[in-house]
């Protein structure tokens, strides 16, 4: 059994208890599936998306929504990952503080948010670009995924396409380039994890290899 395998049993438990926690501060997406001949050939092949593959997605996923939103926490709910003025917050939580500061032209306070916006950027960077790597050599197909997601929810001006459309080995410069605030972030975490959503739901020959990995670890829920 792979390193991979060993853990995904500890990231799906721990993903299941982000997703319960999160539901609260998200709405629910209507189920998109992708229709490309993209999935046709990548759906539950061992070079494409395999049930390893989706374990690796949730794991991202996971990811992004701490970074977003934050982590569980004891005492229930979430509690973020980025301290500004004494206090933890999420990305999303930091948007709607940076709205505010600049509808109040508070410049001092803007500043202040800089070194707390590199910070979740590097946390970005160090989660979801291993991940990219990961699809390396198949950058126009992932492309063409990530298109007819956003095309499918609207979303044509994304960055998530600037991102995905960047040269290989320039995503990360990309990201850096692009992501100038946190309300930019905000919005481009959301069409990731929106895309990857998608991407496991238009894969059902992988989820049911990933499904078949839970069972013979013991686990008996769902995606």
């Amino acid at each position: 059994m792979t390193n991979n395998l060993k853990y995904i049993f500890m990231f799906i438990l721990c993903a299941a208890s982000t997703h319960h926690c999160v539901a609260g501060n998200q709405k629910k997406n209507s189920e998109i599936i992708l229709d490309s001949p993209v999935i046709k050939l990548i759906d539950g092949l061992g070079m494409g998306i395999n049930g390893e593959r989706i374990g690796s997605i949730l794991q991202v996923r996971r990811e992004v929504r701490k970074i977003h939103f934050g982590a569980p926490c004891k005492e229930g709910g979430l509690v973020g990952l980025y301290e500004f003025n004494g206090k933890k917050y999420g990305v999303k939580e930091l948007a709607e503080i940076e709205r505010a500061m600049h509808a109040a032209i508070d410049r001092d306070g803007l500043q202040k948010l800089n070194p707390v916006l590199k910070l979740a950027k590097e946390d970005f960077i160090k989660w979801v670009m291993q991940f990219l790597g990961e699809s390396r050599g198949a950058k126009l197909q992932m492309f063409m995924l990530i298109d007819e997601s956003c095309r499918k929810r609207k979303r044509y001006d994304s960055l998530l396409l600037r991102w995905a459309n960047a040269p290989e080995g320039e995503e990360e410069h990309q990201f850096e380039k692009d992501i100038a605030n946190f309300q930019v972030f905000d919005v481009f975490c959301t069409d990731l994890v929106n895309f990857l959503e998608d991407l496991m739901n238009s894969c059902p020959k992988a989820k049911a290899q990933f499904q078949e990995i839970l069972r013979k670890q013991g686990y008996k829920g769902t995606l």
